[in-house]
């Protein structure tokens, strides 16, 4: 089951027409590219069990109400006080794409490598190689194969737990958990005057300015972030703030909120697949991959001449 982490709801705000394609840039291997939001900001089989029940989740709380909020977003009138009831949608949206994560992704990945090692070592030093290998087969192995087979089987049971019923659980958990974060807080509607906002597959962005961190797989944790905020749109961005609210955003504003979209991403940058923006932002990461690597052979040369 192809499983979406960024709501194909909200990827096709930057479709060009209705479910016509959207750029796409990798950000590792900077190849731009235009793909229908089906195949975008999603994963094969994530989560498998339970899916569906998330997926319903996902569903009744909020993506089948983001088009009618979208369109008095576009129509200007979403802060009118007979709408402001809707601004609630967007905070679930904002919740939902937090918990519902890339970044979560990451965090199995490494409780896999960190963890299930340490799990097989522990089991094996309270329970005979030979018992535990049996408990997985039931049969008797050779001795020479007995440990390995059973150090394998505790991993892959560890791992077959954090991609079933962890991995749902904490998507849940972390949904309710940012709920009741935002609750209290208001919604800043950003508007581009110039330019336009991209989406990263991290869509939600926590930005730590004393440490100059962007996004919770890079270490700034929402208890530290200075701002909070997530695109919802190529001319929208909403942020938490204390009061709801619109501001109108320079050219300068907006191309910094994309830098940090981009800073935040796992993989993936999304954008209206016409606007160039595929293009001007691999030059830049291209650009400041050499600059580094510059400095680097910089380094390494001073070095070598001392």
């Amino acid at each position: 089951m192809n499983q979406h982490l960024v709501s194909r709801v909200l990827l096709n705000r930057w479709a060009d027409r209705k479910n016509g394609p959207i750029g796409v840039l990798n950000v590792n291997t900077l190849i731009d590219d235009a793909k229908p939001a089906a195949q975008l900001g999603s994963l094969e089989d994530l989560v498998k069990a339970g899916a569906e029940e998330l997926e319903q989740v996902w569903n009744n709380e909020v993506e089948k109400k983001l088009p009618h909020i979208f369109k008095l977003l576009d129509d200007d009138d979403l802060l009118k006080r007979k709408n402001l009831q809707y601004l609630a949608v967007l905070k679930d949206c904002m919740a939902m794409h937090w918990a519902r994560s890339f970044a979560i992704r990451a965090m199995v990945d490494r409780l896999k490598v960190q963890y299930g090692s340490k799990i097989a070592d522990d089991v094996l030093s309270r329970f005979p190689a030979q018992s535990v290998a049996r408990a997985f087969s039931g049969i008797y192995l050779p001795e020479l194969r007995v440990e390995q087979f059973a150090r394998d089987s505790v991993q892959r049971a560890f791992e077959k737990d954090l991609e079933q019923g962890f991995l749902r659980d904490q998507f849940l958990k972390y949904f309710a958990e940012a709920k009741k974060r935002i609750a209290s807080f208001g919604i800043e509607i950003g508007v581009a005057l110039k330019s336009e906002f991209v989406l990263g597959d991290c869509p939600v962005v926590t930005y730590d300015k004393d440490t100059d961190r962007a996004g919770v797989l890079f270490g700034a944790t929402w208890a530290d972030a200075n701002a909070i905020f997530m695109p919802i749109g190529p001319r929208h961005v909403i942020a938490l703030a204390k009061d709801n609210r619109r501001r109108d955003l320079s050219e300068g504003m907006v191309v910094a909120i994309n830098k940090l979209q981009v800073r935040a991403a796992f993989q993936e940058i999304y954008f209206r697949s016409d606007s160039g923006l595929g293009k001007v932002i691999a030059e830049a990461l291209r650009g400041s991959s050499e600059q580094l690597q510059g400095v680097s052979s910089s380094h390494d040369h001073d070095g070598g001449s001392e």
